[in-house]
């Protein structure tokens, strides 16, 4: 028989707070600036993106989740790609070609999802 929603252990606000924290971990480890942190999170407003630094946010739109699922996927592919967890936070600053010359943080300092998408897509690529 299939839950219904209301069946779920996971509670929105879990999720909210897991993935928030997991993103802002990540940014801390890549000394990613709050500018470029709000451009990730879809340009939030300035209180909202407060709260969320405080893990204070009792629901996250889908569109953030997705973002934040991307940065932990980069994460987790970089991980796997470099033998030093180093190597995969320099990564993210040093200029690619495949996003034109910029650091894979410039490429997606305009925030666009499509961006973050190709990036995740890259990387995926580098697994194969």
């Amino acid at each position: 028989m299939p839950l219904k929603p209301n069946q779920l252990d996971i509670k929105s606000e879990q999720v909210a707070q897991v993935a928030l924290k997991t993103f802002f971990n990540i940014m801390f480890e890549w000394s990613v600036t709050e500018a470029h942190q709000i451009a990730f999170l879809g340009s939030p407003r300035p209180e909202i993106f407060k709260d969320w630094q405080r893990n204070e946010s009792s629901s996250l739109s889908t569109e953030t989740l997705e973002r934040i699922s991307c940065f932990i996927i980069m994460y987790k592919n970089l991980g796997l790609l470099f033998p030093k967890r180093e190597q995969a936070n320099e990564w993210v600053h040093k200029p690619n070609r495949a996003f034109g010359g910029a650091s894979a943080l410039s490429f997606l300092s305009s925030g666009c999802p499509s961006q973050l998408h190709k990036v995740c897509i890259y990387l995926n690529s580098q697994l194969n």
